[in-house]
């Protein structure tokens, strides 16, 4: 029996695992250890977090009481007429006092990131990286300064675009200023001033204008040294009235100095050049879809100018009837009953439009080509307001390059003709000088 007792108890000291107090013991030092360690960083953290409040509010209360000192003794000084000196000095003190150097928080950032946590930088920062940025762009904006971009030229009369004719005539030197009102009624007797020169004023200081070069009946010679010095010279005078600034700047300085002239802002606009619009844009690029890659096709849209819509879009099918030029179709597919009923290429990329009368007004056309002599008389009788087109047609072209017809005096529409034209950074710097 005792025997069998023996064996039972070692089997169940075998069946028993054996505590090892040493590893028992390091693990509950280990766990009060990051407990211990756990709880006094938020201990930390929240007397941080207290004293920082507390901080906040002593210096909150601080700066109210400075506020109170400085308006006390602002007002001290108001009464002693010292209240300017007072202010300047304040706020001299509050600027250098900001620009001043102060201690930094355990918890803020340093200028130089090589102190920071991970080399992290503060906001603001200018690195490398941003520098070579910055390069890239300005050399992308200077490679985008010397591409060659596009302005609308206005095509106008000639007569804007030289100086109007001249005439010579003999001019000579008053002796004496007093005689002025005899002289001019005894040139007036010989040579009466024309209304058709009323633009030019006859004397200009002690110089008078006397009579054309090849006048038929000069003054006698007792009369002219009367009331002349001998010499006499040929000046220029223009036949017409100078129609912009720089043809009476030129005409005074080259030529007779009094000349009458007004300026008409609205001419001196018309005359300028004019940047390419969004709206131009978009239409450019409707022309080359209609062309669909084929740059000889001829195109033509036709835009409402009050909304900015294009409203038909069409090509060129003189190869089908010579008359159906694209400007010749595209008023026909406006009009509210069209005869040649071809397709509106815009209806590919845009709603469709409702249709209107066959007149133009308040309506643009752009086309890819100068238009001919007959579609430009379509657009004057269309009434047209304005005509953009991309390329001239030195052969037939009737709206600038053989033909101005926009420009006749007799027809009974007026409209304005731009053509795109290219620009680049030369052309930019040349015209800034």
């Amino acid at each position: 029996m005792e025997a069998k007792l023996a064996e039972f108890r070692k089997s169940h000291a075998q069946k028993q695992p054996s505590i090892n107090w040493r590893t028992s013991v390091s693990r509950l030092t280990s766990i009060f250890s990051n407990s211990s360690k756990q709880s006094f960083e938020t201990n930390v953290k929240k007397d941080e977090d207290e004293s920082e409040e507390s901080v906040s509010v002593i210096n909150w209360q601080i700066i109210l009481i400075k506020f109170f000192v400085w308006l006390t003794l602002f007002i001290i000084f108001i009464r002693i007429e010292f209240g300017a000196v007072y202010f300047i000095i304040s706020l001299l003190y509050i600027i250098w006092s900001s620009l001043s150097a102060h201690r930094r928080r355990s918890n803020e950032l340093s200028a130089y990131s090589v102190f920071n946590p991970n080399c992290e930088k503060i906001q603001g920062t200018f690195s490398a990286e941003d520098y070579d940025r910055q390069l890239r762009r300005g050399v992308k904006r200077l490679c985008n300064s010397s591409v060659i971009k596009y302005h609308w030229r206005p095509i106008v009369d000639d007569d804007y675009l030289r100086l109007p004719n001249f005439q010579s005539m003999i001019v000579a030197h008053i002796k004496d200023r007093r005689l002025t009102p005899e002289i001019i009624s005894v040139i007036n007797n010989i040579y009466p001033w024309t209304t058709s020169l009323k633009h030019i004023r006859r004397i200009h200081n002690s110089d008078i204008l006397l009579y054309p070069l090849n006048f038929q009946q000069p003054l006698e010679q007792d009369l002219f040294e009367k009331y002349f010095d001998n010499e006499t010279k040929i000046m220029n005078i223009p036949e017409n009235p100078c129609l912009l600034k720089w043809q009476y700047d030129k005409c005074i300085k080259e030529h007779w100095s009094n000349i009458i002239f007004r300026e008409n802002k609205i001419v001196e606009q018309s005359q300028l050049k004019k940047d390419l619009t969004e709206n131009d844009e978009i239409i450019l690029d409707l022309l080359k879809k209609i062309q669909d890659n084929d740059q000889d096709s001829r195109c033509a849209i036709i835009v409402d100018n009050e909304q900015q819509i294009p409203l038909v879009g069409t090509r060129d099918y003189r190869h089908e009837h010579p008359l159906q030029h694209s400007t010749m179709v595209a008023i026909d597919l406006l009009a509210a009953n069209s005869i040649y009923s071809k397709e509106n290429f815009l209806e590919k990329f845009l709603e469709k439009k409702e249709k209107k009368a066959y007149l133009l007004n308040g309506c643009s056309i752009y086309l890819t080509h100068e238009p001919c002599i007959m579609c430009a008389m379509a657009l004057l009788h269309s009434r047209i307001s304005n005509v953009y087109y991309l390329k001239e047609n030195q052969h037939v072209g009737a709206l600038g390059s053989k033909y101005k017809l926009h420009t006749l005096k007799k027809t009974n529409h007026r409209f304005t003709v731009y053509q795109l034209e290219q620009i680049n950074l030369t052309d930019n710097l040349n015209t800034s000088e």
